[in-house]
């Protein structure tokens, strides 16, 4: 019985005794509170200053790395770019080199609609524009300026004439609907007899007289992927 009441007593001294603790160091509880607080926001303050200075110091790292990799690629690509286009400006040149020496020495036919002499050297010829190919070259009528009847009139020409000694080089067209083409036999006619002679058959727009060796002629075509040459023969 007498150690029950020392047991009671003991620990109401220990209820009491937490209670003086609590009384006593509750203002040091605050304090320590507000101290807490204060270095926290101070922590983050400093860690949100150290981040943006980091990204400051990554963004002038790498606009650094960009200028010098511009000031080391712009002189390449300068240079790649004056030569290719002095490259594309070359071949355009030789392209119109060749193309006034291939139109000067073929003779061109009239584009309009009305009969017209066939050229100046060609005084005994005219021509008139029958059909234009969408996207394409144009088909000719040709007769003689004497009114002779010829047997030009029975078919249709393209626009690529020139001029030999045995006669007139034509091309005849064996069809005038774009399906069809091209389909052209090259031809030598002769004003004399009135003699219209096929020469070679060219399934090809592009195609000119290459050459000429004695009674040879050398013709090229091109459709766009692969070309080839003829020669021909003048009987």
């Amino acid at each position: 019985m007498l150690g029950f009441l020392l047991l009671i007593i003991g620990e109401r001294n220990l209820n009491f005794f937490h209670l003086l603790v609590c009384i006593f160091l509750k203002p040091f509880q605050q304090s320590a509170v507000l101290v807490l607080r204060d270095i926290h926001f101070t922590f983050v303050l400093a860690l949100a200053i150290v981040m943006n200075k980091l990204q400051l110091l990554f963004h002038h790292i790498f606009r650094f790395i960009w200028n010098i990799i511009f000031v080391v690629s712009y002189p390449v690509l300068a240079t790649f770019g004056l030569l290719f286009v002095g490259v594309t400006y070359v071949f355009s040149g030789i392209s119109r080199l060749l193309t006034k020496l291939r139109s000067s020495s073929e003779t061109p036919i009239p584009t309009n609609s009305s009969w017209e002499p066939l050229s100046d050297q060609v005084n005994l010829l005219e021509a008139k524009l029958y059909k234009q190919i969408m996207f394409g070259p144009s088909c000719f009528q040709l007769r003689r300026i004497d009114g002779i009847p010829s047997v030009l009139e029975d078919h249709y020409f393209g626009n690529k004439v020139r001029i030999l000694v045995e006669g007139i080089l034509l091309e005849k067209w064996n069809a005038t609907e774009s399906k069809d083409l091209p389909d052209f036999d090259i031809c030598l006619y002769d004003p004399d007899t009135d003699k219209l002679t096929p020469l070679t058959n060219i399934k090809c727009f592009d195609w000119h007289l290459a050459g000429r060796e004695e009674n040879n002629l050398s013709f090229k075509w091109f459709d766009g992927i692969q070309g080839g040459e003829v020669n021909v023969a003048l009987s």
